[in-house]
């Protein structure tokens, strides 16, 4: 596992002059941290590990780890609900999408990063649709309108990084 030396948030954005509100294309990242929080993803183990920057989950224990297939898997993702798993302050989805599948136009009042790892997908955010392929990494910030759907010919992989303990939805569409 790579030592954690960095803390990838807004000031840390701001501070290396990176755009915080576009989407950036890069490597995939070894991690993504908020309030002292990170996951990593360990993805040839389908492992998830998550615990705060001293090294401790806020419970007396060094490492809290679950298995991706521990996870529930509802609809296109399994779903990790950081409330669940230790009181880690993020949940995200680890989406395995066909093609054509995708969800409907929603917010949330935390910002959202998304990481595909594979495949193409379309976003339309605030009403502006972007393309979005390997290794591209989004930020829908909290209250904006989004959605997307596999808009490629195989599967699409992605990360969804809700910056919230729980998922909070609100539809917008039926």
């Amino acid at each position: 596992m790579r030592e954690l030396k960095r803390r990838y948030d807004r000031d840390w954005f701001a501070r290396n002059k990176q755009p915080y509100d576009v989407a950036v294309r890069g490597p995939a990242l070894p991690f993504i941290g908020s309030l002292g929080v990170v996951v990593a993803m360990v993805e040839d183990a389908g492992l998830v590990l998550a615990g705060n920057w001293d090294g401790t989950s806020g419970e007396g224990t060094h490492v809290h780890a679950v298995n991706q297939s521990q996870l529930p898997f509802v609809g296109m993702s399994h779903e990790f609900v950081g409330k669940d798993q230790g009181g880690v302050g993020v949940s995200f989805f680890l989406v395995v999408g066909q093609p054509g599948q995708g969800t409907r136009l929603h917010t949330h009042d935390y910002d959202e990063i998304v990481y595909v790892i594979e495949g193409q997908s379309k976003w339309t955010v605030s009403g502006q649709e972007r393309q979005a392929r390997a290794g591209d990494v989004l930020v829908v910030r909290a209250g904006e309108p989004h959605k997307f759907v596999n808009s490629g010919d195989g599967q699409l992989r992605q990360i969804d990084i809700h910056l919230n303990p729980t998922f909070e939805t609100v539809w917008l569409e039926e």
